[in-house]
């Protein structure tokens, strides 16, 4: 009561439930005796317990914790506070918020019980919806995304070693922040399909990379940052062995590798793709290297279009060999974001 009258309509922020509780306040200053200090600590440990035997759970703690014998008893009444997931939150302040609309839950790598890099970025959030803007399915996003990393950001593909530039796999980990910021950089099949992974699945699509071993001599397509292609690796190592039949015996022998982006169609003498990978979503595929393809096909008619199997002896080298034919993997790799 105040003044003699009711007060009404209270609202409160927080556990309500603690006002109904015991309460314990905990101060001191900064200079504490050694004997005290061990006082606290067993104070401290008997509140906390074991589960709900502990008297803390029965109990409320009030505490400014600024000095270091508070921070030492709040962390061993709230051991969690040490961990990586646990974040503070204030009520007393506020500012700009940003509400971000998106298909669905976010998917892997995106999980919000893993640390604070799995959780979904607002940087990715940020490029993801903006590029994908006005898209209401994962297959208009994923085609947004694809299009936007084959085309809009200046990617260039390794023509030298085809090796991937932003995925460490001895950490097993996307460089997702480089990747963005990198326009203009060189990349590989691999690193478009993490980048369209990454960035679809924030948005709540569930893609994952496909890994094909091996690809096989490519047909003329558009290959990223560089166009018309069907001679990959022409910057690189100038001699390979490839497979071939000479007098109706499968061997081998070395093919030279023109300087150039076009080499001659029906012939072994240019580079291929000894792996490649791409992005599968509900059973269509998104490639942001080669193509792009956003969604028109499935695998099996992907790799017929894509791979050039004309001759015997370019299907000897691919994924179409009749002796030992290629390898679908058909899940991402275990990858977290850097």
């Amino acid at each position: 009561m105040t003044n003699g009258k009711h007060i009404r309509n209270v609202q409160m922020i927080g556990n309500a439930g603690l006002m109904g509780l015991p309460k314990t306040a905990f101060l001191s200053s900064r200079k504490v005796a050694p004997a005290a200090v061990m006082r606290c600590y067993d104070w401290a440990t008997g509140m906390r317990g074991s589960g709900s035997a502990g008297r803390l759970a029965l109990s409320c703690v009030v505490g400014g914790f600024q000095s270091a014998l508070e921070r030492d008893v709040l962390k061993l009444l709230r051991p969690e506070i040490e961990s990586e997931s646990f974040q503070p939150f204030w009520t007393d302040s506020t500012g700009p918020h940003t509400i971000y609309t998106v298909l669905a839950h976010p998917t892997a790598p995106w999980e919000a019980a893993h640390s604070a890099t799995q959780r979904p970025w607002a940087s990715a959030l940020d490029f993801a919806c903006l590029t994908a803007k006005g898209a209401r399915s994962a297959n208009a996003a994923l085609t947004a995304i694809t299009q936007k990393l084959f085309s809009g950001m200046g990617f260039e593909y390794d023509t030298m070693w085809g090796t991937t530039q932003y995925y460490d796999s001895e950490e097993k980990s996307f460089k997702l922040s480089e990747y963005l910021s990198d326009e203009g950089g060189v990349v590989n099949c691999y690193d478009q399909a993490l980048g369209v992974v990454s960035l679809g699945n924030v948005l709540g699509t569930e893609s994952h990379v496909v890994a094909v071993v091996p690809l096989g001599y490519v047909e003329v397509g558009e290959l990223v940052g560089v166009g018309r292609c069907n001679n990959p690796l022409y910057t690189g190592p100038e001699r390979w062995r490839r497979r071939c039949r000479i007098e109706g015996e499968v061997t081998t022998r070395v093919v030279y590798v023109p300087r150039s982006p076009m080499a001659s169609e029906d012939t072994i003498d240019r580079s291929m793709f000894d792996s490649h990978g791409f992005v599968v979503s509900d059973g269509l595929v998104f490639d942001a290297c080669v193509g792009p393809f956003c969604g028109e096909l499935d695998a099996t008619n992907y790799l017929n279009q894509v791979v050039d199997q004309t001759t015997e002896d370019e299907r000897l080298n691919g994924f179409f060999a009749p002796d030992r034919g290629g390898r679908i993997i058909n899940e991402s790799p275990v990858f977290k974001m850097r």
